[in-house]
């Protein structure tokens, strides 16, 4: 049985929950940025406009359990996270990956979402192993790991 309630609070200033419709200004203010783009797979577009986050957010609504989730600060959209379950052989391993808005970089919101998101992962889905193909243009903050 799966086992998940949102928002996913973090701290007072930081929490995960699914997108909303009222999401769309602020997921396409922060997502419009080619160096999250760059550092993201090919399928995330930029320039990232309203219609981009409108379609995106769309895409997401029959997703139960959800799979990705915007990172909230201060009430406002900056990121996404998400995982992403394989399939055969590897159906216990799944890909994690996230962004978050440049303007947020080096809060250490990142790594509260990766936290919390491990956490309703492996509670909410048949894992074994998650894992993250890192790019390496944005330098990793020391105080996470």
């Amino acid at each position: 049985m799966l086992k998940y309630t949102f928002p996913i609070i973090i701290d007072e200033h930081l929490l995960l929950r699914p997108f909303r419709i009222s999401d769309i200004y602020s997921l396409a203010i922060h997502a419009n940025n080619k160096k999250i783009s760059d550092n993201l797979n090919d399928g995330f577009p930029y320039p990232y406009t309203e219609k981009n986050a409108t379609e995106f957010i769309d895409s997401l609504k029959n997703d139960q359990p959800p799979k990705i989730l915007a990172i909230v600060y201060n009430e406002e959209a900056v990121g996404a996270i998400g995982i992403f379950p394989q399939s055969k052989v590897q159906r216990l391993n799944a890909e994690i990956g996230y962004w978050v808005g440049e303007k947020y970089w080096g809060m250490g919101i990142a790594s509260g979402a990766l936290r919390s998101m491990l956490a309703y992962a492996f509670e909410n889905f048949d894992l074994m192993r998650i894992y993250a193909r890192p790019f390496l243009i944005i330098p990793p903050r020391k105080e996470f790991w």
